[in-house]
């Protein structure tokens, strides 16, 4: 019995060391550290198995990673040029089109139209038009998105390598040139005087 009272004795010390015998000390020393607590600056926690990528829908990510690809596609790669100044029948050397370009020879060398071709090249784009008898090729900077593969000599180089039959042009502001081929240099240029005002 007495070893029974002995090991009361040592629980009733361990007991009182670690505070069990007064739980309302344990709970007054929790309740402070909380008691002015108010929550006004904090954020409630976001659900389970979220995270804050996760609140973007997939839909609306892939339409912007879209718009981003649109922006780039659309962003020129190389700074824009000016406009050339000569126009033929109202339009500019730098953006008229194969079409209108092929009618306006047709009318000012007073000839047919055999064909039409545009080149594209990475930088610049030719635009040939073979009538009979004569040919018309403005080389001008490709547009933006339109670049291609074909190889297309820079409208500077090409302008200053006249045949012995051609009359030429060139724009250096907007890096655009024109080149009329009539059979003989004289007639070449008188072509290329009907066609080109500037």
């Amino acid at each position: 019995m007495r070893h029974n009272v002995l090991v009361l004795a040592a629980s009733f010390v361990a007991l009182v060391a670690c505070g069990g015998s007064n739980p309302e000390a344990k709970d007054a020393s929790n309740s402070d550290a909380w008691k002015d607590f108010t929550g006004k600056y904090s954020t409630p926690a976001e659900p389970r198995g979220s995270t804050s990528a996760a609140k973007e829908s997939p839909k609306s990510a892939k339409a912007k990673a879209e718009q981003k690809e649109q922006t780039e596609e659309t962003a020129p790669a190389t700074p824009s040029k000016k406009t050339s100044k000569a126009t033929i029948k109202g339009e500019s050397l730098s953006s008229i089109g194969e079409l209108a370009l092929a009618d306006a020879s047709k009318g000012s060398l007073k000839t047919k139209v055999v064909s039409t071709r545009v080149l594209s090249g990475r930088e610049y784009e030719s635009v040939r038009i073979q009538l009979k008898g004569a040919s018309v090729t403005i080389i001008r900077p490709v547009a933006a998105g339109e670049a291609g593969n074909g190889a297309v000599d820079a409208p500077k180089s090409r302008a200053s390598a006249l045949s012995k039959s051609e009359a030429g042009y060139y724009d250096e502001d907007a890096d655009v040139a024109i080149i009329v081929d009539s059979g003989k240099k004289n007639a070449s240029e008188r072509s290329l005087a009907a066609l080109v005002s500037r």
